[in-house]
Protein backbone atom coordinates (compact mmCIF):
# COMPACT_ATOMS: atom_id res chain seq x y z
CA UNK A 1 0.00 0.00 0.00
CA UNK A 2 2.85 2.37 -0.83
CA UNK A 3 4.01 2.30 2.78
CA UNK A 4 0.75 3.67 4.19
CA UNK A 5 -2.06 1.91 5.97
CA UNK A 6 -4.48 4.80 6.45
CA UNK A 7 -7.46 5.30 4.17
CA UNK A 8 -6.55 8.88 3.24
CA UNK A 9 -3.05 7.86 2.16
CA UNK A 10 -4.34 4.97 0.10
CA UNK A 11 -7.00 7.14 -1.56
CA UNK A 12 -4.40 9.83 -2.31
CA UNK A 13 -2.08 7.27 -3.89
CA UNK A 14 -4.95 6.03 -6.05
CA UNK A 15 -5.88 9.55 -7.14
CA UNK A 16 -2.29 10.20 -8.21
CA UNK A 17 -2.78 7.27 -10.59
CA UNK A 18 -6.00 8.89 -11.87
CA UNK A 19 -8.39 6.51 -10.13
CA UNK A 20 -11.37 8.24 -8.54
CA UNK A 21 -11.22 6.79 -5.02
CA UNK A 22 -12.64 8.40 -1.88
CA UNK A 23 -11.36 7.77 1.63
CA UNK A 24 -14.51 5.86 2.61
CA UNK A 25 -14.01 3.48 -0.32
CA UNK A 26 -10.36 2.98 0.62
CA UNK A 27 -11.39 2.28 4.19
CA UNK A 28 -13.84 -0.38 3.01
CA UNK A 29 -11.13 -1.97 0.87
CA UNK A 30 -8.71 -2.09 3.81
CA UNK A 31 -11.38 -3.69 5.97
CA UNK A 32 -12.07 -6.39 3.40
CA UNK A 33 -8.41 -7.18 2.82
CA UNK A 34 -7.66 -7.20 6.55
CA UNK A 35 -10.59 -9.48 7.35
CA UNK A 36 -9.40 -11.83 4.64
CA UNK A 37 -6.10 -12.12 6.50
CA UNK A 38 -4.07 -10.67 3.62
CA UNK A 39 -2.24 -8.01 5.66
CA UNK A 40 0.76 -8.67 7.88
CA UNK A 41 -0.89 -6.81 10.75
CA UNK A 42 -4.63 -6.79 10.08
CA UNK A 43 -5.57 -5.37 13.49
CA UNK A 44 -3.23 -2.42 13.08
CA UNK A 45 -4.51 -1.84 9.56
CA UNK A 46 -8.11 -1.72 10.72
CA UNK A 47 -7.28 0.63 13.57
CA UNK A 48 -5.24 2.95 11.31
CA UNK A 49 -7.92 2.95 8.67
CA UNK A 50 -10.60 3.74 11.22
CA UNK A 51 -8.63 6.77 12.32
CA UNK A 52 -8.97 8.54 8.99
CA UNK A 53 -12.37 7.45 7.74
CA UNK A 54 -15.71 6.91 9.38
CA UNK A 55 -16.29 3.22 10.03
CA UNK A 56 -19.41 1.90 8.35
CA UNK A 57 -21.90 0.30 10.69
CA UNK A 58 -23.32 -3.16 10.07
CA UNK A 59 -26.31 -1.75 8.24
CA UNK A 60 -24.04 -0.11 5.68
CA UNK A 61 -22.12 -3.27 4.94
CA UNK A 62 -24.95 -4.53 2.76
CA UNK A 63 -24.32 -8.04 1.53
CA UNK A 64 -20.66 -8.40 2.42
CA UNK A 65 -19.49 -11.69 3.82
CA UNK A 66 -17.47 -11.60 7.03
CA UNK A 67 -14.40 -12.41 4.94
CA UNK A 68 -13.56 -11.95 1.31
CA UNK A 69 -13.61 -9.26 -1.32
CA UNK A 70 -17.11 -8.01 -2.04
CA UNK A 71 -18.39 -8.36 -5.59
CA UNK A 72 -21.26 -6.62 -7.35
CA UNK A 73 -23.56 -9.49 -6.36
CA UNK A 74 -24.27 -10.83 -2.88
CA UNK A 75 -21.46 -13.35 -3.16
CA UNK A 76 -17.88 -12.61 -2.23
CA UNK A 77 -14.66 -14.33 -3.19
CA UNK A 78 -13.74 -16.41 -0.16
CA UNK A 79 -10.07 -16.67 0.77
CA UNK A 80 -10.40 -18.67 3.99
CA UNK A 81 -12.39 -21.76 3.01
CA UNK A 82 -10.75 -24.56 4.99
CA UNK A 83 -8.87 -26.90 2.64
CA UNK A 84 -10.73 -29.85 4.17
CA UNK A 85 -14.15 -28.41 3.28
CA UNK A 86 -15.88 -31.15 1.22
CA UNK A 87 -16.96 -30.59 -2.37
CA UNK A 88 -20.65 -31.42 -2.83
CA UNK A 89 -21.37 -32.03 -6.51
CA UNK A 90 -24.73 -31.98 -8.29
CA UNK A 91 -25.70 -35.64 -8.38
CA UNK A 92 -26.26 -37.78 -11.46
CA UNK A 93 -25.06 -35.25 -13.97
CA UNK A 94 -22.36 -35.34 -16.65
CA UNK A 95 -21.55 -32.48 -18.98
CA UNK A 96 -21.39 -33.20 -22.71
CA UNK A 97 -20.00 -30.20 -24.64
CA UNK A 98 -21.39 -30.04 -28.18
CA UNK A 99 -18.48 -27.95 -29.47
CA UNK A 100 -20.67 -25.18 -30.88
CA UNK A 101 -18.65 -22.55 -29.01
CA UNK A 102 -21.61 -20.53 -27.73
CA UNK A 103 -19.79 -19.62 -24.52
CA UNK A 104 -16.77 -18.41 -26.55
CA UNK A 105 -18.78 -15.90 -28.56
CA UNK A 106 -21.33 -14.47 -26.17
CA UNK A 107 -19.71 -12.97 -23.08
CA UNK A 108 -18.16 -9.47 -23.16
CA UNK A 109 -14.83 -10.58 -21.69
CA UNK A 110 -12.79 -13.80 -21.79
CA UNK A 111 -10.04 -13.64 -19.18
CA UNK A 112 -6.54 -15.03 -19.66
CA UNK A 113 -3.94 -15.38 -16.90
CA UNK A 114 -0.29 -14.62 -17.79
CA UNK A 115 0.27 -18.36 -18.19
CA UNK A 116 -2.80 -18.61 -20.45
CA UNK A 117 -1.48 -15.77 -22.61
CA UNK A 118 1.92 -17.42 -22.92
CA UNK A 119 0.34 -20.74 -23.90
CA UNK A 120 -1.91 -19.17 -26.54
CA UNK A 121 0.95 -17.21 -28.08
CA UNK A 122 3.16 -20.29 -28.11
CA UNK A 123 0.77 -22.67 -29.88
CA UNK A 124 -0.91 -20.13 -32.21
CA UNK A 125 1.56 -17.27 -32.76
CA UNK A 126 -0.09 -16.11 -36.00
CA UNK A 127 -3.53 -15.39 -34.51
CA UNK A 128 -3.82 -11.60 -34.70
CA UNK A 129 0.01 -11.52 -34.87
CA UNK A 130 0.11 -12.13 -31.12
CA UNK A 131 3.33 -14.07 -31.50
CA UNK A 132 5.09 -10.84 -32.44
CA UNK A 133 3.08 -8.40 -30.36
CA UNK A 134 1.01 -9.51 -27.38
CA UNK A 135 -1.11 -6.38 -27.67
CA UNK A 136 -2.37 -7.61 -31.01
CA UNK A 137 -4.55 -10.15 -29.21
CA UNK A 138 -4.67 -9.10 -25.56
CA UNK A 139 -5.38 -6.03 -23.46
CA UNK A 140 -5.28 -5.59 -19.66
CA UNK A 141 -8.52 -6.64 -17.99
CA UNK A 142 -8.51 -3.37 -16.03
CA UNK A 143 -6.71 -0.07 -16.47
CA UNK A 144 -3.47 0.23 -18.40
CA UNK A 145 -1.62 -2.47 -16.50
CA UNK A 146 -3.12 -5.53 -14.84
CA UNK A 147 -2.02 -9.08 -14.21
CA UNK A 148 -5.03 -10.55 -15.97
CA UNK A 149 -5.70 -9.99 -19.67
CA UNK A 150 -8.73 -10.22 -21.90
CA UNK A 151 -8.59 -11.59 -25.42
CA UNK A 152 -9.59 -9.57 -28.45
CA UNK A 153 -13.07 -10.37 -29.74
CA UNK A 154 -13.85 -10.49 -33.45
CA UNK A 155 -17.59 -10.11 -34.13
CA UNK A 156 -18.08 -11.06 -30.49
CA UNK A 157 -16.02 -14.24 -30.86
CA UNK A 158 -12.83 -15.12 -29.00
CA UNK A 159 -9.94 -14.46 -31.37
CA UNK A 160 -8.78 -18.06 -30.87
CA UNK A 161 -12.15 -19.62 -31.74
CA UNK A 162 -12.11 -21.53 -35.01
CA UNK A 163 -14.91 -21.06 -37.60
CA UNK A 164 -16.08 -24.59 -36.75
CA UNK A 165 -16.74 -23.55 -33.15
CA UNK A 166 -13.77 -25.43 -31.75
CA UNK A 167 -11.18 -23.81 -29.52
CA UNK A 168 -8.10 -23.26 -31.65
CA UNK A 169 -5.80 -23.55 -28.63
CA UNK A 170 -7.32 -26.91 -27.73
CA UNK A 171 -7.13 -28.15 -31.32
CA UNK A 172 -3.48 -27.10 -31.71
CA UNK A 173 -2.31 -28.58 -28.42
CA UNK A 174 -4.49 -30.05 -25.67
CA UNK A 175 -7.37 -29.12 -23.39
CA UNK A 176 -4.90 -28.39 -20.61
CA UNK A 177 -3.52 -25.47 -22.63
CA UNK A 178 -6.84 -23.66 -22.78
CA UNK A 179 -7.37 -20.70 -20.43
CA UNK A 180 -8.21 -21.83 -16.92
CA UNK A 181 -11.61 -20.15 -16.97
CA UNK A 182 -12.49 -21.90 -20.21
CA UNK A 183 -11.37 -25.27 -18.84
CA UNK A 184 -13.62 -24.92 -15.79
CA UNK A 185 -16.64 -23.18 -17.36
CA UNK A 186 -19.52 -23.64 -16.68
CA UNK A 187 -18.64 -24.85 -13.18
CA UNK A 188 -19.56 -22.77 -10.15
CA UNK A 189 -18.01 -23.23 -6.70
CA UNK A 190 -19.93 -21.76 -3.76
CA UNK A 191 -19.09 -22.26 -0.10
CA UNK A 192 -22.06 -22.32 2.28
CA UNK A 193 -20.07 -23.01 5.44
CA UNK A 194 -20.93 -26.72 5.28
CA UNK A 195 -19.63 -27.70 1.85
CA UNK A 196 -18.54 -26.18 -1.42
CA UNK A 197 -21.43 -26.74 -3.81
CA UNK A 198 -20.37 -27.61 -7.36
CA UNK A 199 -22.89 -27.22 -10.17
CA UNK A 200 -22.84 -26.24 -13.84
CA UNK A 201 -23.98 -22.69 -14.38
CA UNK A 202 -27.08 -22.96 -16.58
CA UNK A 203 -25.69 -20.37 -18.99
CA UNK A 204 -24.76 -22.57 -21.93
CA UNK A 205 -26.99 -24.67 -24.19
CA UNK A 206 -24.83 -27.68 -23.35
CA UNK A 207 -25.93 -27.63 -19.70
CA UNK A 208 -29.66 -28.47 -20.05
CA UNK A 209 -29.00 -30.53 -23.17
CA UNK A 210 -26.58 -32.70 -21.21
CA UNK A 211 -29.29 -33.26 -18.62
CA UNK A 212 -31.49 -34.94 -21.25
CA UNK A 213 -34.42 -33.02 -19.79
CA UNK A 214 -37.01 -34.21 -22.31
CA UNK A 215 -39.64 -36.29 -20.59
CA UNK A 216 -38.76 -35.21 -17.05
CA UNK A 217 -41.83 -33.10 -16.23
CA UNK A 218 -42.59 -33.19 -12.54
CA UNK A 219 -39.95 -35.83 -11.82
CA UNK A 220 -37.98 -35.23 -8.66
CA UNK A 221 -34.39 -36.30 -8.60
CA UNK A 222 -32.31 -37.16 -5.55
CA UNK A 223 -31.40 -34.31 -3.19
CA UNK A 224 -29.01 -32.17 -5.13
CA UNK A 225 -29.93 -34.04 -8.28
CA UNK A 226 -31.09 -32.68 -11.58
CA UNK A 227 -34.79 -33.50 -11.37
CA UNK A 228 -35.09 -36.61 -13.48
CA UNK A 229 -31.63 -36.33 -15.01
CA UNK A 230 -30.88 -39.50 -16.89
CA UNK A 231 -27.83 -38.55 -18.91
CA UNK A 232 -24.62 -40.36 -18.06
CA UNK A 233 -22.77 -39.56 -21.27
CA UNK A 234 -20.16 -36.84 -21.25
CA UNK A 235 -17.70 -35.97 -18.50
CA UNK A 236 -18.08 -35.82 -14.73
CA UNK A 237 -18.17 -32.28 -13.37
CA UNK A 238 -15.06 -32.97 -11.33
CA UNK A 239 -12.18 -35.27 -12.13
CA UNK A 240 -11.28 -38.19 -9.94
CA UNK A 241 -9.57 -37.45 -6.67
CA UNK A 242 -11.12 -34.01 -6.18
CA UNK A 243 -12.88 -34.27 -2.84
CA UNK A 244 -12.15 -31.10 -0.89
CA UNK A 245 -11.46 -27.41 -1.42
CA UNK A 246 -7.77 -28.14 -1.03
CA UNK A 247 -7.88 -30.41 -4.08
CA UNK A 248 -8.97 -27.57 -6.37
CA UNK A 249 -6.49 -25.51 -8.34
CA UNK A 250 -5.42 -22.25 -6.75
CA UNK A 251 -7.00 -20.34 -9.67
CA UNK A 252 -10.46 -21.74 -8.89
CA UNK A 253 -12.73 -18.97 -7.62
CA UNK A 254 -14.65 -20.20 -4.59
CA UNK A 255 -17.43 -17.80 -3.70
CA UNK A 256 -19.04 -17.54 -0.28
CA UNK A 257 -22.70 -17.21 0.64
CA UNK A 258 -23.12 -14.26 3.03
CA UNK A 259 -23.31 -15.13 6.72
CA UNK A 260 -25.82 -14.50 8.11
CA UNK A 261 -27.98 -15.01 5.06
CA UNK A 262 -30.32 -12.08 4.26
CA UNK A 263 -33.76 -13.60 3.66
CA UNK A 264 -36.31 -10.80 3.25
CA UNK A 265 -37.28 -7.48 4.80
CA UNK A 266 -34.35 -7.38 7.19
CA UNK A 267 -34.62 -11.00 8.35
CA UNK A 268 -31.58 -13.26 8.45
CA UNK A 269 -30.65 -16.90 8.98
CA UNK A 270 -27.38 -18.75 9.56
CA UNK A 271 -25.65 -20.25 6.54
CA UNK A 272 -26.02 -23.83 7.75
CA UNK A 273 -29.81 -23.38 7.72
CA UNK A 274 -29.62 -22.30 4.07
CA UNK A 275 -27.45 -25.33 3.30
CA UNK A 276 -30.12 -27.68 4.69
CA UNK A 277 -33.00 -25.78 3.05
CA UNK A 278 -31.43 -25.68 -0.41
CA UNK A 279 -30.55 -29.38 -0.31
CA UNK A 280 -34.16 -30.21 0.57
CA UNK A 281 -35.76 -27.86 -1.96
CA UNK A 282 -33.47 -29.10 -4.75
CA UNK A 283 -35.14 -32.49 -4.50
CA UNK A 284 -38.70 -31.22 -4.84
CA UNK A 285 -40.64 -31.71 -8.06
CA UNK A 286 -42.08 -28.82 -10.04
CA UNK A 287 -43.90 -28.61 -13.37
CA UNK A 288 -43.59 -24.80 -13.52
CA UNK A 289 -40.30 -23.12 -12.53
CA UNK A 290 -41.67 -19.57 -12.75
CA UNK A 291 -44.40 -20.39 -10.24
CA UNK A 292 -41.96 -22.43 -8.14
CA UNK A 293 -39.41 -19.61 -7.82
CA UNK A 294 -42.21 -17.16 -6.92
CA UNK A 295 -43.66 -19.62 -4.39
CA UNK A 296 -40.27 -20.15 -2.77
CA UNK A 297 -39.91 -16.39 -2.50
CA UNK A 298 -43.31 -16.20 -0.80
CA UNK A 299 -42.32 -19.02 1.54
CA UNK A 300 -39.09 -17.24 2.52
CA UNK A 301 -40.94 -13.96 3.06
CA UNK A 302 -43.57 -15.69 5.17
CA UNK A 303 -41.66 -18.25 7.24
CA UNK A 304 -37.99 -17.98 6.42
CA UNK A 305 -36.22 -21.24 5.70
CA UNK A 306 -39.16 -23.45 6.68
CA UNK A 307 -38.70 -26.62 4.61
CA UNK A 308 -42.25 -27.85 5.14
CA UNK A 309 -43.75 -24.55 3.99
CA UNK A 310 -41.48 -24.50 0.94
CA UNK A 311 -42.64 -28.00 -0.02
CA UNK A 312 -46.27 -27.03 0.50
CA UNK A 313 -46.08 -23.97 -1.72
CA UNK A 314 -44.05 -25.84 -4.35
CA UNK A 315 -46.86 -28.41 -4.54
CA UNK A 316 -49.56 -25.73 -4.66
CA UNK A 317 -47.89 -22.63 -6.12
CA UNK A 318 -48.98 -19.14 -5.23
CA UNK A 319 -50.27 -16.93 -8.07
CA UNK A 320 -47.57 -15.02 -9.90
CA UNK A 321 -47.17 -11.38 -8.93
CA UNK A 322 -47.45 -9.96 -12.42
CA UNK A 323 -46.68 -6.40 -11.34
CA UNK A 324 -43.29 -7.46 -10.02
CA UNK A 325 -42.59 -9.59 -13.09
CA UNK A 326 -43.70 -6.76 -15.36
CA UNK A 327 -41.23 -4.36 -13.77
CA UNK A 328 -38.35 -6.81 -14.19
CA UNK A 329 -39.26 -7.64 -17.78
CA UNK A 330 -39.38 -3.96 -18.62
CA UNK A 331 -35.91 -3.48 -17.17
CA UNK A 332 -34.50 -6.38 -19.22
CA UNK A 333 -36.28 -5.11 -22.34
CA UNK A 334 -34.99 -1.55 -21.98
CA UNK A 335 -31.45 -2.73 -21.19
CA UNK A 336 -31.43 -5.05 -24.20
CA UNK A 337 -32.71 -2.27 -26.45
CA UNK A 338 -29.98 0.09 -25.29
CA UNK A 339 -27.29 -2.54 -25.83
CA UNK A 340 -28.65 -3.35 -29.28
CA UNK A 341 -28.27 0.31 -30.23
CA UNK A 342 -24.64 0.61 -29.13
CA UNK A 343 -23.64 0.63 -32.79
CA UNK A 344 -20.28 -1.13 -32.65
CA UNK A 345 -21.53 -4.72 -32.95
CA UNK A 346 -21.91 -6.50 -36.27
CA UNK A 347 -24.93 -8.55 -37.26
CA UNK A 348 -22.76 -11.66 -36.88
CA UNK A 349 -22.27 -10.94 -33.18
CA UNK A 350 -24.29 -13.48 -31.15
CA UNK A 351 -24.76 -11.00 -28.30
CA UNK A 352 -26.23 -8.48 -30.75
CA UNK A 353 -28.66 -11.08 -32.05
CA UNK A 354 -29.58 -11.99 -28.49
CA UNK A 355 -30.15 -8.35 -27.49
CA UNK A 356 -32.60 -7.86 -30.35
CA UNK A 357 -34.38 -11.16 -29.72
CA UNK A 358 -34.61 -10.57 -25.97
CA UNK A 359 -35.95 -7.06 -26.42
CA UNK A 360 -38.64 -8.49 -28.70
CA UNK A 361 -39.36 -11.36 -26.31
CA UNK A 362 -39.87 -9.11 -23.29
CA UNK A 363 -42.12 -6.80 -25.31
CA UNK A 364 -44.15 -9.83 -26.36
CA UNK A 365 -44.47 -11.09 -22.79
CA UNK A 366 -45.49 -7.63 -21.59
CA UNK A 367 -48.12 -7.38 -24.31
CA UNK A 368 -49.59 -10.87 -23.84
CA UNK A 369 -48.88 -12.16 -20.30
CA UNK A 370 -51.29 -15.14 -20.44
CA UNK A 371 -49.22 -16.73 -23.21
CA UNK A 372 -46.27 -17.19 -20.86
CA UNK A 373 -47.51 -17.15 -17.26
CA UNK A 374 -49.61 -20.29 -17.45
CA UNK A 375 -46.68 -22.70 -17.39
CA UNK A 376 -44.13 -24.17 -19.80
CA UNK A 377 -45.16 -24.33 -23.43
CA UNK A 378 -43.80 -27.85 -23.99
CA UNK A 379 -42.55 -30.90 -22.15
CA UNK A 380 -39.01 -30.09 -23.25
CA UNK A 381 -39.29 -26.57 -21.87
CA UNK A 382 -40.72 -27.89 -18.61
CA UNK A 383 -37.84 -30.31 -18.23
CA UNK A 384 -35.28 -27.56 -18.83
CA UNK A 385 -36.99 -25.36 -16.25
CA UNK A 386 -37.09 -28.15 -13.67
CA UNK A 387 -33.38 -28.85 -14.07
CA UNK A 388 -32.64 -25.13 -14.00
CA UNK A 389 -34.45 -24.65 -10.69
CA UNK A 390 -32.73 -27.60 -9.06
CA UNK A 391 -29.24 -26.66 -10.18
CA UNK A 392 -29.79 -23.01 -9.22
CA UNK A 393 -31.16 -23.77 -5.75
CA UNK A 394 -28.68 -26.53 -4.96
CA UNK A 395 -25.69 -24.53 -6.18
CA UNK A 396 -26.71 -21.29 -4.40
CA UNK A 397 -26.62 -19.55 -7.78
CA UNK A 398 -29.33 -17.14 -6.68
CA UNK A 399 -26.53 -15.18 -5.01
CA UNK A 400 -24.85 -14.55 -8.36
CA UNK A 401 -27.72 -12.30 -9.49
CA UNK A 402 -26.77 -8.66 -10.05
CA UNK A 403 -27.98 -6.39 -7.26
CA UNK A 404 -29.64 -9.15 -5.23
CA UNK A 405 -30.06 -7.95 -1.66
CA UNK A 406 -31.78 -10.99 -0.17
CA UNK A 407 -32.93 -14.49 -0.99
CA UNK A 408 -36.55 -13.59 -1.67
CA UNK A 409 -35.62 -10.84 -4.12
CA UNK A 410 -33.32 -13.22 -5.99
CA UNK A 411 -36.06 -15.84 -6.27
CA UNK A 412 -38.50 -13.25 -7.65
CA UNK A 413 -35.88 -12.22 -10.23
CA UNK A 414 -35.43 -15.85 -11.30
CA UNK A 415 -39.19 -16.19 -11.75
CA UNK A 416 -39.16 -13.24 -14.17
CA UNK A 417 -36.20 -14.71 -16.07
CA UNK A 418 -38.19 -17.89 -16.69
CA UNK A 419 -41.04 -15.86 -18.17
CA UNK A 420 -38.58 -13.97 -20.38
CA UNK A 421 -37.09 -17.27 -21.54
CA UNK A 422 -40.48 -18.69 -22.50
CA UNK A 423 -41.12 -15.63 -24.63
CA UNK A 424 -37.61 -15.83 -26.10
CA UNK A 425 -38.33 -19.42 -27.12
CA UNK A 426 -41.42 -18.25 -28.98
CA UNK A 427 -39.47 -15.46 -30.70
CA UNK A 428 -36.75 -17.91 -31.72
CA UNK A 429 -39.36 -20.21 -33.27
CA UNK A 430 -41.21 -17.43 -35.07
CA UNK A 431 -38.00 -15.83 -36.29
CA UNK A 432 -36.46 -19.20 -37.19
CA UNK A 433 -33.30 -18.31 -35.29
CA UNK A 434 -30.99 -21.20 -36.07
CA UNK A 435 -28.02 -20.45 -33.82
CA UNK A 436 -27.55 -23.31 -31.29
CA UNK A 437 -27.61 -20.77 -28.45
CA UNK A 438 -31.32 -20.17 -29.06
CA UNK A 439 -32.24 -23.84 -28.71
CA UNK A 440 -32.25 -23.50 -24.91
CA UNK A 441 -33.64 -19.99 -24.27
CA UNK A 442 -33.45 -20.09 -20.48
CA UNK A 443 -29.70 -20.65 -20.59
CA UNK A 444 -29.33 -17.76 -23.02
CA UNK A 445 -31.35 -15.46 -20.75
CA UNK A 446 -29.17 -16.44 -17.79
CA UNK A 447 -25.96 -15.77 -19.71
CA UNK A 448 -27.15 -12.41 -21.03
CA UNK A 449 -28.43 -11.19 -17.69
CA UNK A 450 -25.20 -12.03 -15.88
CA UNK A 451 -22.80 -11.13 -18.68
CA UNK A 452 -24.37 -7.76 -19.49
CA UNK A 453 -26.13 -6.77 -16.23
CA UNK A 454 -29.46 -6.47 -18.02
CA UNK A 455 -31.43 -6.36 -14.75
CA UNK A 456 -29.58 -3.31 -13.43
CA UNK A 457 -31.71 -0.17 -13.95
CA UNK A 458 -28.62 1.90 -14.74
CA UNK A 459 -27.86 -0.42 -17.67
CA UNK A 460 -30.44 1.42 -19.76
CA UNK A 461 -30.26 4.86 -18.21
CA UNK A 462 -29.85 7.73 -20.65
Amino acid sequence: MDGTRDAEGLAAAARLRRFAVEAAEAHGFIEDVARAGLLADSKAALEASAGSATRRDDGDRGNESSVGVTLSSSLSLSFDVPPERPLEVLADYRLDCDGSGSCCRLFPTIVFTPRDVASARAVLPDVMSAGHDEQGAFTPSQGSRHQLSVVTLVDGRCGYLEPSGRCGIHAASAASWKPFGCRTFPLSFVDDGTSVRVVPRPECACVPRSARVEGTVGTAGPPGGGGGVSAMAGEALLGGGLRTRGDLALEAFVHAVPDPVPLAEGTFAPRDALARWSRHVAGLATPDAAAAFASLAASVEERGLDEARAAELMATPTPLDWEQIRHRLETIRASSAKRADDGFRSGRDLAQQAFIALETACALALAAPPLFTGGPRSEREAGAEAFHLRATIFGHLVWHLEGTTDLAEGLHALSARVIAARALGAVAEIGELSDPAFTWPLSLVEAMCRGYSLEAPEAHAD
